[in-house]
């Protein structure tokens, strides 16, 4: 770009009006005219010199700098603005280099060659520079310069002084910054924020607010929070909060929100007033924490909590228990012995005394397990017998509503080496469910059959072994489980039940106990259709087991017997069954008195039945002191708590036999016998 109407620029070097008289102009342009070699291209005439004073006074008069130099950066004229600019009089720099235009950062030559290069390729350079007062202040500039003449007679310079317009453009980039910044730390965060009117209108959200609502950003600006965010029960909350932060400028609490999908969940909301630069109330900022994961953990806590105190209850009232229904059994076993003659009517109100004893004794162990736990055990038994167990629960539990239906294919069902406890908790799990998902009633069928998986069954899944397996099916007919949630059913706490209905623990913990077993588990639904369960658990190699029966127990010779406790009942109950079958009886009801009867008879004593609860004397000190008296005497335990849990608090080195209570006269006999003649 070329400048030809400031051909005769050149000539104006050192005129400006500076407050000077026009004649004082006159004899500085009639000197500079002399010695200028552009001079001869001037006609020396008075209107050719008004004219070049009159554009020198108009260049004085504009607001930028106008700088004119020679090919080698020397001036050669100097405005007005521009001595005010930069603080350097007219007289002072007429000759010079121009230094002060050249970036302070930038050596000379560097910024020289830097102006050359694009003077020779353009014509013009353009930029924002930082130049210098002659006190060395640094100025904001933008500079413009041009080429003058073809044959390059020289440079105009246009120095543009941003003084503020770079402050106030430095402070809105600045705040531009900020903004950036700001949103990108509020689209960080994951926190749910909202930016709503005194309406509950939603002007913002933040990223995290779409994620946690599964809502997109043109599907919520401008929405009703009550419309899209909550449901019926929770908008008494929502007004209670409103009013609130209106009365009290912020509010804290618990929310909960509803989810594009239709999902609960719970979110602790903080709610402040925004002001506007006069105090006025202008919006309400809310920023939310999606808590319901840890809401679901001290649910399982406080539930475990719950547990632990009703297993400590529960023990207490199993051992009661079982104490009122150890003599009851020992009774309905001793009448017949006692009355030969009694009819077959008799007999059989007797046999049903002493299965309801069974069956409540059963009942008593089923909630001692769910209330503490249990051991582990291993062994290798016949599923079938689980599964009827559960099928007996849950026929008396759930709904009438319901039918319950049992499918065993074969009698012949092959051994597994399985916790018979934790088969029964995985199979009341997939009841449970199966019960839930059939709220208006319909058919759980529970079904057991052998299964050999070949290898292209073995193919299908990853947790498959070619070979022999058991395999239980529990069905329903009920809702049924949508497409895109079978793939999450059995991760920890992902449920589709309402919120406090379910834990979303129980499949979880089904997957867990049956790869512990070695197994794996399929399950296929279809919505509306019901849901089919299918535990596969491999199978081992049968082991003949010997049944207990009851047979006719064997009789005692005449060996003395002490039987400890401090139920009055359970002492006259189990010394009468004993004496039926030719025992002698001692009885104490507390351990001193064992003691004492102990060392008066010493290794007369054949065997010592003893009340794992005893007062006055602790049981464990009971019978180490029993045992230094005599250390031959076996020790059997009496306890209407559970074997494992005996055993973790007395050691098992200082008694040989345990005896569950309630227990029948055979049972009471046969483990009696077995540790006498153990110790012989």
């Amino acid at each position: 770009m070329k400048i030809q109407s400031l051909y005769i620029s050149g000539d104006l070097c050192g005129f400006r009006k500076n407050n000077q008289c026009l004649h004082e102009n006159n004899s500085l342009l009639e000197q500079y005219t002399k010695s200028n070699s552009l001079s001869n291209r001037i006609s020396d005439n008075s209107q050719t010199k008004i004219n070049i004073l009159f554009l020198a006074e108009i260049l004085d008069l504009i607001n930028d700098a106008v700088i004119i130099t020679d090919t080698e950066y020397k001036v050669t004229y100097w405005n007005h603005k521009a001595e005010k600019l930069y603080c350097i009089k007219t007289t002072e720099i007429i000759g010079e280099i121009l230094t002060v235009a050249f970036e302070p950062l930038w050596s000379y030559s560097q910024q020289q060659q830097a102006y050359t290069d694009a003077l020779e390729q353009y014509g013009f350079w353009k930029g924002e520079n930082i130049h210098l007062k002659e006190n060395g202040e640094k100025i904001y500039v933008e500079s413009s310069i041009f080429v003058l003449e073809e044959k390059f007679y020289g440079l105009l310079w246009i120095i543009k002084d941003l003084g503020n317009i770079y402050y106030e453009r430095s402070l809105r980039q600045i705040a531009e910054y900020k903004v950036k910044e700001q949103s990108t730390l509020i689209d960080f965060t994951r926190d749910a924020i909202l930016m709503l009117n005194f309406d509950g209108e939603i002007i913002f959200c933040n990223k995290e607010g779409y994620r946690t609502y599964g809502w997109e950003s043109s599907q919520m600006h401008g929405k009703n929070i009550r419309q899209i965010l909550y449901d019926d029960s929770s908008l008494p909350q929502i007004e209670f909060a409103l009013n609130k932060v209106l009365e009290n400028g912020e509010w804290y609490g618990e929310l909960y929100h509803l989810c594009k999908n239709g999902q609960k969940i719970i979110l602790e909301a903080r709610w402040i007033l925004i002001r506007d630069n006069q105090g006025n109330p202008q919006s309400i900022l809310t920023a939310a924490t999606d808590i319901t994961e840890k809401k679901q953990l001290e649910t399982q806590f406080l539930r475990t909590q719950r547990l632990q105190s009703i297993g400590s209850l529960a023990t207490g009232i199993a051992h009661d228990l079982n104490n009122i229904l150890t003599p009851i059994l020992a009774v309905a076993q001793l009448l017949p012995l006692k009355l030969p003659c009694i009819n077959e009517n008799t007999k059989g109100l007797l046999n049903i005394v002493l299965d309801n004893c069974k069956r409540g004794s059963d009942l008593i162990k089923q909630i001692l397990v769910f209330a503490r736990g249990a051991e582990t055990q291993y062994m290798t038994l016949q599923v079938g017998h689980v599964l009827v167990e559960v099928a007996r629960v849950i026929r008396q539990t759930f709904p009438k509503s319901m039918e319950i239906c049992m499918d065993i294919s074969t009698r012949e069902l092959w051994m597994v080496f399985a916790d018979a406890t934790q088969l029964h908790q995985v199979l009341m799990n997939l009841c449970l469910n199966a019960r839930d998902a059939m709220a208006n009633g319909g058919t759980l069928t529970l079904a057991i059959s052998n299964f050999f998986i070949d290898e292209n069954h073995a193919g299908i899944h990853l947790d498959a072994n070619v070979g022999p397996y058991v395999v239980m099916t529990i069905s329903d007919t009920g809702c049924g489980i949508q497409t895109e949630n079978l793939g999450r059913i059995f991760e920890p706490f992902f449920t589709t039940k309402e919120l406090g209905k379910g834990t979303g623990l129980g499949l979880s913990t089904v997957l867990s106990i049956i790869k512990s077993h070695g197994g794996f588990v399929d399950v296929c639904s279809e919505v509306d259709r019901g849901t089919c369960f299918k535990i596969y658990l491999p199978a081992v190699e049968s082991i003949e087991k010997v049944e207990f029966s009851e047979l006719e127990p064997t009789q005692g010779i005449e060996e003395l017997i002490l039987v400890v406790d401090d139920e009055k009942t359970i002492l006259e109950m189990t010394k009468t069954s004993l004496e039926a079958y030719n025992y002698r009886v001692l009885i104490a009801k507390d351990g001193i008195e064992a003691i004492t009867l102990l060392s008066q008879h010493e290794y007369k004593i054949k065997a010592v039945l003893i009340d794992f609860i005893m007062p006055i004397l602790d049981t464990k000190i009971t019978i180490s002191t029993l045992k230094k008296i005599n250390p031959q005497v076996p020790i059997i335990i009496m306890s209407g708590l559970a074997s494992d849990e005996v055993i973790t608090k007395t050691s098992s080195s200082h008694f040989q036999a345990f005896l569950a209570k309630p227990f029948t006269t055979w049972e009471l006999l046969s483990t009696l016998k077995q540790v006498i003649n153990q110790s012989k």
